[in-house]
């Protein structure tokens, strides 16, 4: 493998652990925020399932890298976890911003309107 490719797989490798990182740090911001809407802990778990998939597609290459098989069967779980995260954070963003617009519609309100 020559010096280049090594420059490139070490790249990625860290590209790959920023990532990580960007995904459970916005897991942390959504479950420390989740006084504003119960919703971002469907957020947070999205956020999470996020990570899973990211460390499970990162860990596959080392765990599987003789097996062929073995490590399309772990891009295909990871790629199914990937997805029903992006589902689980879209439906949590949703329902956030729908708390969010109400608790705002509230407090909006006249006094007289309240009652």
């Amino acid at each position: 493998m020559s010096d280049l490719v090594k420059l490139y797989l070490f790249i990625s490798q860290g590209l790959g652990v920023l990532g990580l990182v960007v995904t459970v740090t916005g897991c942390l911001v959504c479950l420390s925020h989740r006084r504003l809407s119960p919703m971002l802990v469907l957020a947070a778990a999205g956020f999470a399932g996020e990570a899973a998939s990211g460390a499970l597609s990162q860990a596959a290459g080392f765990v599987f890298g003789q097996s062929p098989d073995s490590i399309f069967l772990v891009y295909l779980v990871a790629s199914v976890i990937g997805l029903g995260s992006s589902l689980l954070l879209v439906f949590g963003l949703a329902g956030t911003l729908a708390d969010l617009r109400r608790q705002l519609a509230r407090a909006l309100e006249p006094p007289h309107v309240r009652e």
